[in-house]
């Protein structure tokens, strides 16, 4: 046993005051005249004797009472036989502020406000001396035990600051290992991969605080997809909405709203089993050429912070077609006829300076030839993303074509061999309507359509889709995916009796279709908050150009970069709500962006303290506290670290011996005179 406060034993010496009592407390003897004096000896004898036993046990009791009032003032304790906290002067307070701590334990109370309560405490467990840094911090750095409190009260419990981000910190700034760090978390098991708690092997003592929410049943929107990545004012677009409930308990009756502006477009009323998915669709029609803003509003009062969805509808620009012939095409009166499209044909000689200026559909249609420079163009402008359809040529330079397959990696295409006869045309087979490459090109058919008829000349054995094939299986439209964008390949040129598929109603509807598949939107409908942002903007003459995220009064400079044509933004961290923001370059919006959280914090489910416990078993300086003991943190830190507290006990002795001392002055003189009359 050793003493935190050994020069409290001088109290000792408070013992002489019981004794003293007890030597000067002598009755003086009082004559009495009574006839019969030998009655009186005998009960005089007995009741001295009483009296001196009283006394003495009286003393005992105050001495006892002294005694242990002392030992409980020098705050006795049992060592603990390992103390991780010697030597350490600093603590590491480290809170998750992500939207799941929003959420209510059982005992009605905010995961985020149960962490702030069981933290309040720590100081009580170290030095007065001890240095605490909380994180994350609004300002400053670390402060003492006595402004600690103010500290804690700053952590913006909405920050959206997960527990990894000062993780981070902390292993960049250095000196990790020479201090504790304390971890209150709610960690949730989508946010917290197992391979995460390796890092804080690289820490000094580490104590996780785990703090899990009740289980309850938590809807939210998974994704929202088109019917058309091709949005068009004024035409009907479907949306798909995917609802995943992340909670533990099924969602009976939840209530769906979905929104374009304030207008709503559609209420659904569905059922969500847990760790289960529904789906809702609904049809909506923009107007105007501006983006609009739309939500999806979900009734869930247990979880709120992902009750709404935002999300923009972006009306598709016109689609940039670049044909690349040596004389006229069928496709030349294809496209100038809509006014989705932009077309320009020119000559393979010039082709390498077009092809730069961001076409979204290269047509390679019957050159004879192909050239080490176009081919290097083509294949920079496919692995970008650009999608390319190469229709050979019949008088073709094989080698060549080959050449150009093999830059894009597309070796399992061959020339087959047609001798000196006339091509023999094969029909071509009726496509299925369930293709999502033929949706609503087909109507109701009285009959078959009269189908196209090809020759083929070129021959591959496996694509990426396949989109028309011959009556006898062979392909003759097949799509390949090539770096980031695809190439369509005909089977047969267009002419020169190889095939009558331009003369076809089927041609301009599958151009078109083509067309529409090279096009990629410009930025997405939704973004989530802490993930990067893509987008396709167009670059600014000049300087750097500086793009910015605004909404309302405030303001975010993201970390941004240009690569292959898209601008990359790195959202800072404090951009934390859920909302629209302006993207605006040199003062001007440039567009409106749409932020919602992660999907991974709407996943309720949570490490227990056994998990974590398992999970941290390889790493010794990593330690698990279990919410709901009888113990507070501090006190089970206490324990642990400084060994056992025993001035409890020294006082509950302390009492009981004054209790014991009242008792027995009060009782014990009532039994004297019944004693001496016996």
């Amino acid at each position: 046993m050793l003493l935190t406060y050994p020069w409290a034993l001088w109290g000792v010496l408070a013992v002489s005051i019981p004794i003293a009592l007890h030597l000067f407390e002598l009755r003086r003897p009082q004559r009495l005249l009574f006839t019969n004096v030998e009655f009186i000896r005998e009960v005089k004898l007995v009741t001295a004797r009483q009296r001196r036993l009283q006394h003495l046990v009286v003393l005992l009791l105050r001495t006892l009472f002294v005694l242990a009032l002392v030992l409980a003032f020098t705050q006795p304790f049992l060592p603990a036989a390992q103390n991780e906290l010697a030597g350490l002067s600093s603590v590491n307070v480290i809170f998750d502020t992500t939207p799941s701590t929003q959420v209510e334990t059982p005992a009605g109370l905010p995961v985020a406000e149960v962490n702030l309560v069981r933290a309040r405490d720590l100081p009580s467990a170290f030095p007065s001396s001890t240095r605490f840094q909380v994180l994350p911090s609004v300002s400053g750095g670390p402060v003492s035990a006595a402004l600690y409190s103010d500290k804690i009260g700053e952590v913006d419990r909405q920050g959206n600051q997960p527990v990894q981000r000062q993780i981070s910190k902390l292993l960049q700034g250095g000196g990790s290992r020479q201090a504790a760090n304390f971890i209150f978390s709610d960690f949730q098991q989508s946010n917290f991969p197992a391979a995460e708690f390796a890092r804080l092997a690289q820490l000094g003592p580490v104590y996780l605080a785990p703090v899990s929410a009740a289980g309850k049943a938590n809807v939210y929107v998974d994704s929202l997809l088109f019917s058309d990545e091709f949005v068009r004012p004024g035409a009907d677009l479907e949306l798909t909405v995917r609802l995943r409930n992340g909670g533990s308990s099924n969602a009976t009756n939840s209530q769906v709203r979905l929104l374009i502006g304030d207008v709503q477009a559609g209420a659904f009323q569905v059922d969500v089993p847990a760790k289960g998915t529904a789906t809702v669709k609904a049809k909506v029609r923009i107007s105007g050429n501006g983006p609009q803003q739309g939500r999806i509003e979900l009734e869930d009062e247990a979880v709120a912070f992902d009750n709404t969805y935002y999300f923009t509808l972006q009306p598709a620009g016109r689609i940039r077609v670049l044909d690349i012939a040596t004389s006229l095409t069928a496709t030349q009166r294809v496209y100038p006829n809509e006014a989705v499209f932009t077309y320009s044909r020119v000559s393979p000689g010039a082709a390498p300076g077009a092809l730069t200026d961001g076409a979204d559909l290269v047509l390679l249609q019957e050159l004879p030839r192909i050239g080490a420079d176009l081919r290097r163009q083509l294949a920079a402008f496919v692995e970008r993303g650009g999608n390319l359809v190469v229709v050979p040529a019949a008088a073709a330079v094989r080698e060549d074509y080959q050449n150009l397959f093999a830059d894009l990696a597309l070796a399992a295409i061959r020339f087959q061999s047609m001798g000196a006869t006339k091509p023999e045309l094969r029909e071509l087979a009726f496509p299925s309507a369930q293709s999502p490459f033929f949706r609503n090109v087909f109507g109701e058919q009285v009959r078959q359509p009269e189908m196209p008829k090809a020759a083929p000349l070129l021959t591959w054995s496996r694509s990426s889709t396949d989109l028309l094939r011959l009556r006898d299986g062979d392909a003759f439209l097949s799509g390949f995916r090539s770096g980031a964008g695809m190439v369509y390949v005909f089977a047969s040129p267009f002419g020169q009796g190889y095939s009558t598929f331009p003369d076809n109603a089927l041609f301009v509807p599958v151009m078109y279709r083509l067309a529409m598949q090279s096009y990629s939107a410009t930025q997405a409908p939704a973004y989530r908050l802490g993930q990067p942002v893509a987008l396709r903007a167009a670059a600014a003459a000049g300087t750097e150009p500086v793009y910015k995220l605004q909404a309302d009064t405030a303001s975010w400079v993201p970390a941004q970069q240009r690569v292959d044509g898209q601008l990359l933004l790195q959202l800072p961290a404090g951009l934390q709500q859920a909302g629209f923001y302006d993207l605006t370059l040199s003062g001007k919006r440039v567009t409106t962006l749409a932020f919602n959280p992660a999907k991974s914090e709407s996943e309720l489910a949570y490490y227990s303290a056994a998990e974590l416990r398992q999970l941290t078993a390889a790493y010794p300086n990593v330690h698990v506290y279990e919410a709901g003991s009888a113990q507070s943190l501090a006190a089970q830190l206490r324990e642990q670290n400084l060994g056992t507290a025993l001035w409890r006990y020294c006082l509950l002795v302390a009492l009981l011996a004054l209790l014991g001392e009242v008792l027995l002055l009060r009782f014990g003189r009532r039994n004297t005179p019944a004693l001496a009359a016996a």
